[in-house]
């Protein structure tokens, strides 16, 4: 058991950016739209979370490939490719960046504010400085040390919940039909769908955390485990999630709460019913991971901004990082999300919707991008014929899925 544990310590070690997508993916399309997925529908959407990820995983596992290979980042496959993909990547990462931000933000101050009972406002505007600082200074790395356990503290605990949840008398399930051609089912769908397991614009950040790690260990060698690692465990997190919801959230007790305290109180309500005071160590691994999906998402956007910058010249045959830019972009970010957050103030749910649906809709972009990238790089280097035929199949799907979304909810 001894060596069991230490081989399973030693492994973590060499896991490096899957974890940092893990860290960055576990947030807002886990804790808050599987759960309500679970409660409003049921299992419904188990089969279809599991076959959209499959559909995904060629264009997230784009950004780290890309950058093994040619140690460069997507962001510079997509300017050397086509004359478009350096000015949509830019309108994409302008349209989303703040609202991003101001959303996972949003959903970290509920879980706090479930510890510290101040004013939401006030918990926000701490969190964004405190990860303004954190990042500005490069303090936060101490978090990226310890995240991994932080991760594996809450898979532990939601797995147990779960299971602990199965061998209790099922409960009267009150939930909705899915209908496909309501509007409202639509939208919730493609809410959903957008950031599981996140938004695709995490490939750009992948190939960016990749070279990162390059440059600090050396590796050359691409090493799809690192990533698989990542992705399919935050997959298994959406159906625990799921099934969390389907099992104990909102049966009887009316509307699902939009404020984001009022939510994670009935979140949290779950994870104490059934571990008793060992709940309060989910609360704390539960708000370290939102905090850390806070403390990434402001370090990724400032990043892809400064990258989209060294690449604006296309004739650069390398990507020259103007890193000045890093400190002020962090802290117009933070400022913008505080802002877009005092608008949507007690609207948690009507932000994730407005912010998975922007993500839903401009994936199609993203993933023609991450195809044409791929094939820059040599024969040897590719992915097999599967996963090529996956992402056709892939682009297809979120081609059709948005033009059915827009038909149904914008032109009927």
């Amino acid at each position: 058991m001894v060596n069991a544990l230490r081989h399973f310590f030693a492994l973590l070690k060499h896991i490096g950016p899957g974890l940092l997508f893990a860290a960055a993916a576990i947030g807002v399309s886990h804790l808050v739209q599987s759960t309500r997925a679970g409660a409003l529908y049921g299992l419904f959407f188990i089969p279809i979370i599991l076959i959209t990820n499959l559909l995904k995983w060629p264009f997230f596992e784009a950004g780290p490939r890309y950058a093994q290979v040619t140690g460069k980042s997507l962001i510079y496959a997509y300017t050397k490719d086509n004359r478009w993909g350096w000015p949509l990547v830019s309108i994409i990462t302008i349209l989303s960046m703040f609202i991003v931000q101001a959303t996972v933000t949003m959903v970290t101050a509920g879980l706090f504010q479930f510890l510290i009972p101040i004013p939401e406002w006030m918990i926000i505007a701490i969190l964004l400085i405190v990860s303004s600082v954190l990042l500005t200074t490069g303090a936060y790395k101490i978090l990226d040390k310890v995240i991994r356990y932080i991760v594996i503290v809450l898979a532990i605990s939601t797995i147990a919940a779960v299971l602990i949840g199965l061998q209790l008398p099922m409960p009267k399930i009150d939930v909705q039909v899915f209908s496909w051609t309501n509007a409202v089912d639509i939208a919730f769908l493609v809410a959903l769908l957008g950031w599981m397991p996140a938004p695709l614009d995490i490939s750009i950040w992948h190939s960016t955390w990749t070279l990162s790690a390059n440059n600090s260990k050396g590796k050359k060698r691409y090493n799809p485990w690192d990533f698989r690692v990542g992705y399919w465990g935050t997959t298994g997190f959406a159906i625990l999630f799921l099934l969390l919801g389907a099992l104990f959230l909102f049966h009887g007790e009316g509307e699902i709460p939009t404020s984001a305290v009022a939510f994670s109180a009935h979140l949290m309500s779950v994870y104490q019913s059934v571990l008793g005071n060992a709940y309060w160590l989910v609360v704390l691994a539960a708000c370290a991971c939102m905090f850390s999906t806070t403390l990434t998402v402001l370090d990724a956007y400032p990043r892809t901004c400064i990258y989209l910058k060294a690449n604006q010249n296309k004739a650069a045959k390398e990507e020259v990082l103007p890193m000045r830019y890093y400190k002020p972009l962090v802290y117009i970010t933070a400022a913008m999300a505080f802002v877009i957050t005092t608008w949507f103030s007690g609207q948690m749910i009507a932000l994730v919707q407005l912010a998975t649906t922007i993500a839903f809709l401009s994936a199609p972009v993203i993933a023609w991008l991450n195809i044409r990238a791929i094939k820059q790089l040599p024969l040897s280097a590719q992915p097999g014929q599967f996963s090529r035929w996956m992402s056709y199949g892939g682009l297809v799907f979120l081609i059709l899925f948005s033009v059915y979304y827009i038909y149904w909810v914008w032109l009927t």
